[in-house]
C-alpha cells in the first residue's frame, strides 16, 4: 500500500495568490483603477487562486511505496520510478520553493515539491522504504 503525500494547503494558497497577482496587475493596467475594475480584478484573482489550488492539489500528489515513487515532471506529467531505476537525486530551491529532483536513465526527470501536509514526513518515508544505495535516500539522509 503506497503512502500518498498531498501538498500543504496554506502554503499552496500563498503560492497561488502570489502567482495570481500578475493577473490582477495586468487587469488594472488594462482597465484602470476605478472601483469596478478593482472589484472585478479582485474577484478574478480569487477565482484564479481557487482554480490553481484545486488543480495543484488534485494533480500533484506523490505516492511512495516499497517499489518506488510516483510523482510528476516539471510540466506536470506523471512519472513512476522504481527505486532501482533512480540514477541521481538532489535538492534545490527554485523561487524559494524546495524541490527534490530525481533522474533515471530511461525516464523524464521527476520533480517533487517538498511542501507536504500531514504528520508523516516525506524524508522519513524515503529513509524507511528506499534501499540503502538509492540516490534519493542518500541525499535525504545528508539533508537531515
Amino acid at each position: 500500500m503506497p503512502i500518498v503525500f498531498r501538498f500543504s494547503t496554506p502554503r499552496i494558497c500563498l503560492v497561488g495568490f502570489i502567482i495570481s497577482l500578475p493577473i490582477l496587475m495586468l487587469f488594472f493596467a488594462w482597465r484602470g483603477l476605478d472601483l469596478d475594475s478593482i472589484v472585478i480584478g479582485c474577484i478574478a484573482t480569487i477565482i484564479a487562486d481557487i482554480v490553481f489550488i484545486w488543480v495543484f492539489t488534485r494533480l500533484c500528489t506523490v505516492k511512495v511505496s516499497t517499489e518506488g515513487i510516483s510523482a510528476q515532471t516539471a510540466l506536470g506529467m506523471p512519472v513512476q520510478m522504481q527505486w532501482s531505476e533512480m540514477t541521481s537525486a538532489r535538492r534545490v530551491n527554485i523561487l524559494g520553493l524546495p524541490y527534490w529532483i530525481v533522474r533515471a536513465n530511461s525516464k523524464p526527470v521527476m520533480w517533487i515539491l517538498d511542501m507536504f501536509s500531514g504528520d508523516i514526513g516525506f524524508s522519513r518515508v524515503v529513509r524507511e522504504l528506499a534501499p540503502e544505495e538509492n540516490p534519493l535516500r542518500t541525499v535525504v539522509e545528508k539533508k537531515v
